[in-house]
């Protein structure tokens, strides 16, 4: 299997939990005005404007180096693959189609086929043919480049203009939140109406786990990323279900998404109160804190 396809799991599980993939920010001596900070924890806290930023800023950074690589007269293949799949919409009818919505469905295309490591292929392609003293001062020049580049974008990254702040900020609400009557009760009132359909979850941080964590699903993800890949760097038509899984691992499939949908639909109902409670909490410690 492509190297690159085996880390689609780990991206998607990134969004799924939203804010544990993000890197470290550099302290600064900069005295940010609360504003800066809260408009960085209100995207933290958006999963579609985190993704739309993070993207925005991952453009730049590849266009960055591009450019840079350009003008000391080297070839470079922008990556375009590697943004994170912006989430959908969260509502019933989406749920119904495509579950909780972290992981995109087997059978789509869009958000699969490593389009990213396309491009890293040719430029290793472009590697292979150079000599050795040419390979080395390519290297050493995209490596030049990148830090230009991570230099001269940070500051679009999601959160990084005072970022650990921002994001010590939310983690402290949501700690605090956790810990809270109204919160626990409306966990345990969640809690019950999953099971009532026969989904026993501790909250719905285990519930999420569940499905992202899913490694048979997981598999299924990675074979179709994989056939969509080598398709695409073949210039084929892009394959069907039929051509991928076998007549029972399409059914074992089909399963799984269907358990993954009933979840999705039934946490819609059950979480209702729950999600208002934690909104209304997290947002009460934030504005103590920043307003």
């Amino acid at each position: 299997m492509n190297r690159g396809v085996c880390v689609f799991t780990s991206v998607l599980v990134c969004l799924g939990l939203l804010g544990s993939c993000q890197r470290e920010s550099q302290t600064s001596d900069v005295d940010f005005l609360p504003a800066v900070i809260r408009e960085e924890i209100d995207v933290l806290l958006d999963p579609v404007a985190y993704t739309t930023a993070y993207n925005s800023y991952t453009d730049a950074f590849f266009d960055a180096i591009a450019t840079c690589m350009g003008e000391a007269g080297h070839s470079y293949f922008t990556p375009n693959g590697v943004a994170l799949p912006v989430p959908i919409e969260d509502s019933l009818d989406n749920r119904e189609v495509r579950g909780l919505g972290f992981l995109p469905p087997v059978g789509d295309y869009d958000d699969f086929g490593g389009t990213d490591q396309i491009e890293q292929e040719l430029n290793e392609q472009e590697i292979g043919s150079l000599s050795d003293l040419e390979r080395d001062a390519w290297l050493s020049t995209e490596s030049q480049c990148s830090q230009r580049a991570e230099e001269a974008t940070d500051r679009l990254r999601p959160g990084d203009s005072n970022g650990t702040e921002a994001e010590r900020a939310v983690a402290e609400a949501q700690e605090w939140a956790a810990g809270q009557p109204a919160f626990v009760n409306a966990t345990a009132a969640w809690q019950s109406c999953m099971a009532e359909d026969g989904f026993l979850f501790r909250d719905q941080v285990d519930m999420r786990e569940a499905v992202i964590r899913d490694q048979v699903a997981n598999d299924y993800r990675n074979m179709w990323a994989q056939a969509v890949y080598d398709a695409r760097l073949e210039g084929a038509d892009l394959p069907q279900l039929d051509f991928v899984f076998t007549p029972e691992q399409r059914n074992d499939l089909a399963s799984r998404q269907d358990r993954e949908r009933s979840i999705a639909i039934r946490d819609w109902e059950c979480g209702r109160d729950l999600a208002a409670v934690t909104d209304e909490l997290v947002q009460a410690h934030l504005s103590q804190r920043f307003e």
